[in-house]
């Protein structure tokens, strides 16, 4: 599935919509919860928190996995979205519109350059999918 090209990827499967004034969506791509079939929990943090470079800042749970949440950047959390909160299956199934999690104000607009395009990211993917590949497959003798 081809990624929309107007946002930034991390390879922690989050992406970020810039908007004005350095305020951007924050949200999860729909390759990491392609095998699920529901989620159970999203914990979230609050309006006003701040979200650390390569810190967990959150979780989605299901009944069988937990995902913990890693951020791509440096912002403070503008909004939640609650909608996702009450209705879980927004996040699975329009993830990169009504399915966001967090509105952020970006602390450097400049942190993106180190992140990917939607070329790029469909890319790891490939990659990520190829060694799972990989790992699972085995010779008979």
């Amino acid at each position: 599935m081809k990624k929309p090209n107007d946002l930034y990827y991390s390879n922690t499967h989050l992406w970020i919509r810039l908007e004005e004034n350095n305020e951007a969506y924050l949200g999860i791509t729909d390759n990491v919860l392609s095998d699920w079939h529901e989620i159970t929990q999203i914990t979230l943090p609050k309006k006003g928190k701040e979200i650390e470079y390569n810190l967990p800042f959150g979780e989605i749970e299901s009944t069988d996995n937990v995902l913990n949440l890693i951020s791509p950047i440096n912002a403070q959390v503008l909004a939640v979205n609650n909608n996702c909160r009450k209705n879980q299956g927004l996040v699975l199934n329009d993830p990169y519109d009504d399915g966001w999690l967090l509105k952020i104000k970006l602390a450097d607009v400049s942190e993106l350059n180190t992140l990917m395009n939607s070329d790029d990211y469909e890319n790891l993917v490939d990659q990520e999918e190829e060694t799972m590949v990989g790992e699972d497959s085995y010779e008979e003798y």
